[in-house]
């Protein structure tokens, strides 16, 4: 038995561990009694609200193809962004697996003289998704850490472990960008050398995709201003209308968005497949301390996995059609 297989199989069990945690904080009894009008009603906006992240994703992404000379239309471009998701939900790999099946599809897709660069773009389009993400999380922190500092001690050490891992991932972006300057130092090409062994070889690859960047800083303020307003604030919304459906009023803003920040925050962390279990766990917990009842707290959490599950299908659907017209014309 590999160690890649053990590894994979304690994920889905931590993963499954932390949703049956959260589902025994479900008043079953009481679940009966919200309106299941407005509940469904959510859940449809939140699914609307996913697909419309994974599609302004999708632009970004054709915005940095056609910089590197690569032609793709934009439905073609959303409908590999639909399957990479489903990918990256189901595959043993998550995120990165998702990335690679994603990268191969390009790859099959673009001429020959263009691969590398079609390849690269899906790093470079993670790498800068991940950095808007982190500076979300900061600027939400920063607005509401009156209110943080506030809470008992234990949530506070979760939050700021979090928000340290954010900062630490923005400076790891940035290195990246200044890679020119930091590679005249010893310590850091002996750093990233090590690194690489240990990502094999994918750090490097990351770091080639970002210089082939360097020279086009408009594509790149683009490609990141669409990920700050658009891509993450859609799928951060989906827990604030959640939360709207559940509790049958407009819930907390500064509690809501900094839960499901927070949660996709350490969802980038490997540890389930996806990201669930641990995003649910985490939005949850930070969703008490904010005062939200124990059933709003579990439930919203519980229907975003759901949402993501949902469009992840449409994605595995959208891949089995491709699958299957590939095949009539071959």
């Amino acid at each position: 038995m590999s160690k890649k297989f053990i590894f994979n199989a304690l994920r889905l069990v931590i993963a499954a561990a932390l949703i049956c945690w959260l589902m025994s904080r479900v008043n079953w009894v009481k679940l009966r009694q919200l309106d299941t009008a407005s509940i469904l009603t959510a859940l449809g906006i939140a699914a609307l609200l996913m697909c419309m992240q994974v599609s302004s994703g999708a632009w970004r992404w054709k915005l940095l193809l056609e910089a590197q000379g690569v032609i793709m239309p934009l439905h073609r471009a959303v409908l590999l962004s639909f399957q990479g998701m489903a990918f990256s939900l189901f595959m043993p790999g998550g995120a990165l697996g998702g990335d690679v099946i994603k990268a191969a599809l390009v790859a099959a897709e673009t001429r020959s003289g263009k691969r590398v660069e079609g390849v690269t773009t899906v790093a470079l389009d993670r790498l800068i998704g991940m950095s808007a993400l982190f500076i979300i999380v900061l600027v939400i922190a920063l607005y509401g850490m009156g209110r943080i500092l506030l809470l008992p001690l234990s949530i506070r050490a979760a939050i700021f472990a979090l928000l340290g891992f954010c900062a630490v991932g923005i400076l790891f972006v940035g290195a990246l960008f200044f890679q020119d300057l930091l590679f005249r130092f010893g310590w850091f090409k002996t750093m990233t050398d090590k690194l690489d062994r240990l990502c094999h070889g994918k750090l490097l690859r990351v770091m080639e995709a970002v210089a082939l960047y360097r020279s086009r800083k408009g594509i790149l303020l683009k490609a990141f201003l669409i990920s700050l307003f658009m891509v993450h604030p859609f799928l951060l919304s989906a827990m604030f209308v959640l939360l709207w459906g559940i509790e049958g009023a407009m819930p907390d803003f500064l509690g809501s968005y900094l839960a499901i920040s927070l949660g996709n925050s350490a969802a980038v962390i490997p540890i389930t497949p996806g990201g669930l279990g641990a995003r649910d766990k985490i939005a949850q917990m930070v969703l008490l301390s904010f005062g939200f009842s124990d059933q709003s707290a579990a439930l919203a959490p519980l229907g975003f996995s759901a949402v993501i599950i949902f469009v992840s299908f449409l994605g595995l659907i959208s891949f089995a059609v491709d699958t299957f017209l590939t095949r009539l014309k071959n």
